[in-house]
């Protein structure tokens, strides 16, 4: 209770600006999550172009869904720029993905591969996915591996039933008791593959899959997911690696 005082002397403290900023940026985001994107676009597109790189992020994505206007990709691809500029994983990871497939942009596998890497250095989970899955293609297997793996222990749900399916294919792996838990991981976080997957093989299980899904519930209830922390100084991304517009 004695430190009640404390956001108020915080609010006291802070600048009268910026701390509008901050309420808009939370309201903007706020209004972005409930779908009136007219409201976000409003509200994030000032703090934007003052450099605020988690709105430069979500304007990213209103502009790539087209949310609240038509869909823009060149806009998109500027906004993740800006972002990623000032080491904000997601947006770097979402760039990576546009220039994997040609979204908005030429294909690039290189580019993505260097966008990937930010991010995937940054903890971003997806771009920790997408790369062990680029890495898979290119036969670096070590490097695949590696990714997998930091990718499936923060919980990435494409991750956890990709492996689980993996293990599940092979003959060698008798137990599948964690090949289950990850399926119901992923299905817990809303994974249509996993969850089907996991409904067939409840639908008629063998006698030791019963068991194996038994411990495998009893290890869901004890699951936590690690929290993959940066590094506190990481090498700016090379102008070389963002993606031009189309």
């Amino acid at each position: 209770m004695k430190y009640l005082w404390l956001p108020i002397l915080v609010a006291l403290l802070l600048p009268p600006a910026l701390s509008r900023a901050g309420d808009d940026l939370q309201a903007g985001i706020a209004a972005y999550t409930a779908g009136d994107f007219q409201a976000a676009r409003r509200l994030l597109a000032p703090l934007a172009a003052g450099g605020n790189a988690e709105a430069q992020f979500v304007l990213g994505k209103a502009y790539y869904f087209g949310e609240g206007d038509e869909q823009d990709y060149a806009t998109a691809i500027g906004r993740f720029t800006d972002a990623a500029r000032q080491g904000h994983a997601s947006a770097a990871g979402f760039l990576g993905y546009m220039a994997e497939l040609g979204i908005g942009t030429p294909k690039d596998r290189q580019k993505a591969l260097c966008l990937y890497i930010d991010a995937a250095r940054r903890g971003h989970a997806d771009s920790q996915w997408n790369l062990a899955m680029l890495y898979l293609n290119l036969r670096s297997m070590e490097r695949h591996r590696y990714w997998l793996d930091r990718a499936v222990r923060q919980g990435q749900e494409d991750a956890l039933e990709w492996l689980a399916g993996v293990w599940l294919l092979n003959p060698l792996e008798f137990d599948k008791t964690k090949a289950y838990l990850y399926l119901m991981v992923a299905a817990r976080k809303g994974h249509k593959a996993a969850a089907e997957r996991l409904r067939q093989i409840r639908k008629s299980p063998s006698f030791v899959a019963v068991e194996q899904l038994a411990r495998a519930e009893q290890d869901l209830a004890r699951w936590a997911e690690e929290v993959d922390v940066p590094p506190a100084k990481l090498t700016p991304i090379s102008d070389d690696c963002y993606p031009p517009a189309r």
